[in-house]
């Protein structure tokens, strides 16, 4: 596992209305050891659908992403 990667996608801020590049953040660390009673996972595809994509209520205060970058609002993507 020394080569292997852990890489997520962020969510560093909640949009207001088209999601941007400016609203995510990649994030890489080494691959975890699992513990016991765990197990690790190779995702090889993600599939993120319109269906799934949640409205832009404001979340409760417990389930916040802190906010990591500073974003434009209602504009179009550049």
């Amino acid at each position: 596992m020394d080569t292997e990667v852990n890489r997520r996608v962020l969510l560093t801020a909640r949009p207001q209305d088209i999601p941007c590049p400016e609203h995510f953040a990649v994030v890489t660390a080494p691959v975890p050891e699992p513990g016991d009673g765990e197990v690790l996972v190779r995702n090889l595809y993600l599939s993120v659908e319109p269906a799934m994509r949640v409205p832009p209520a404001e979340p409760p205060p417990s389930q916040r992403a802190p906010a990591r970058t500073t974003c434009r609002q209602r504009s179009p993507c550049s």
